[in-house]
Formats: structure tokens, C-alpha cells, sequence
């Protein structure tokens, strides 16, 4: 596995990632000096072949910049320790896969996928978590925080076009929601928090936000779920 991970470090160094080929041969990997000691579940691939071409776009579309071993759960079966990549703009799961004398890169089918983890952090699709029915669109998010106040965030790309030296780069967009007596929230600054939160609650959180020194209009997962722990205490 770490074979595995070098090679596709080696890809980002190089520039090539954005032109993935949707297989390689098992020659190629014996050069490329990758190794699998897995075995798929025939289930596992139903979903289509991954060959993106993000090129000429600079930056990477991938949460992680090294193919790593993570867990998910497809039709209510767990799988652990399968190389997976999650495309944030693509918003798919990407699993490397062996078929033959090929390594096949195949885009899980989202709506056979419940969740997937990353090094301790976990990602659900919303259609098959406790928030499917409060109007936010299909897809992963992940949870930052639960509990009778939680926290998800929708991690988001976009691509921005510079007109001076026609070049294109990914930049990151994410939006995070306050889930709150079984309503979510959209929060972007000091007023979307304030809304959610009972009135007599509305001075100690700002004054929470000011001796933590939280700029809400600003704020990252890092301020949001400061914010979410103090919530969760006047509760």
C-alpha cells in the first residue's frame, strides 16, 4: 500500500494527476513498482470507470493528496483498509481496483454508498443519514460534529479562470450547516449563527465569539465548531 501511495505522489509532483488513465496494465504497474493485497467483492464494482481530465486546471480536486487506505460501507456492507480517493469536485469515491493484468480506477455508484472515513474523519451521503428530509441537496458531507446541536460541512470546488495569463485553478468553497431541532441551517457569518440560536442565548454567544477572537464572517471548521461546542453547553 504505501508503494501505492508513492505512485500517486509521484503523479501530483509530476503534474499528471488531472490526465488519470482509467486503467493500467499490469506491466505498467510492475514498472511503476505498485502492489495490491486486497481482494474486490465482484458489488464493489458496479460503478463506472474513473478517467478524468481536470488538465490544464492547477491544483488538486482530491480531499487527500495520497491514495490511502479508508473505510466505507456500499449496500449496507462495510469494507476497511480499500485504497479509495474522494474527488471534492466530482463529489465521487474513487476506489483502485484489479481486474486481470489491470488496475482500474472505478467512480462508486453514490447512491449504493452510505459513508466513507478518512483518518478519523467521516463522511455521509445525506440520502442514507438522519438529515435526508432537511432540504439539503444530494451528496457527501462531512460531520464535524453531533450531538442535540451539530455541525456538517459540504466540502465544495470551484474552478477560477485568470484572464491575464489564461490559467485555471481549483480553489475551495466549502459551506457548513448547523443542525438544530431537526432544522439545518445554512451559516455564513455572525447573523445566520444568531438566527438559529434562542434569543436568550444570543449575548453569551457573542460574547463567546469575541474573547475567542471568532470572526464569523471568516470563519473555517475551526470557528464553526468552536462556536457548535458552546452552543452544545447552553443546551
Amino acid at each position: 500500500m504505501n508503494r501505492i501511495r508513492l505512485w500517486f505522489e509521484y503523479l501530483f509532483l509530476s503534474g499528471v494527476v488531472g490526465l488519470l488513465p482509467a486503467s493500467l496494465s499490469a506491466q505498467e504497474t510492475a514498472d511503476k513498482d505498485i502492489s495490491l493485497t486486497y481482494t474486490v467483492p465482484s458489488n464493489l464494482v458496479q460503478g463506472r470507470i474513473y478517467s478524468p481530465n481536470y488538465f490544464p486546471i492547477k491544483g488538486s480536486p482530491f480531499l487527500t493528496e495520497s491514495w490511502e487506505a479508508h473505510d466505507f460501507n456500499l449496500q449496507n456492507n462495510e469494507y476497511h483498509n480499500m485504497p479509495v480517493w474522494y474527488d471534492i469536485y466530482a463529489d465521487d469515491l474513487i476506489l483502485l481496483y484489479q481486474q486481470g493484468q489491470n488496475l482500474l480506477f472505478i467512480r462508486l455508484n453514490r447512491k449504493h454508498v452510505k459513508y466513507f472515513k478518512f483518518s478519523g474523519r467521516e463522511f455521509v451521503n445525506i440520502t442514507y443519514s438522519r438529515f435526508r428530509d432537511t432540504g439539503l441537496p444530494d451528496g457527501y458531507y462531512e460531520i464535524l460534529r453531533e450531538g442535540q446541536i451539530g455541525l456538517l460541512a459540504k466540502r465544495k470546488l470551484l474552478v477560477e479562470d485568470n484572464t491575464q495569463d489564461w490559467t485555471s485553478s481549483f480553489f475551495r468553497e466549502d459551506r457548513w450547516y448547523l443542525w438544530k431541532d431537526g432544522k439545518m441551517r445554512y451559516l455564513h457569518n455572525k447573523k445566520s449563527l444568531l438566527d438559529a440560536v434562542d434569543e436568550q442565548y444570543r449575548k453569551p454567544v457573542i460574547r463567546f465569539a469575541k474573547k475567542s477572537g471568532i470572526r464569523l464572517k471568516h470563519a473555517g471548521d475551526r470557528e464553526w465548531e468552536q462556536m457548535v461546542d458552546f452552543l452544545n453547553t447552553l443546551n
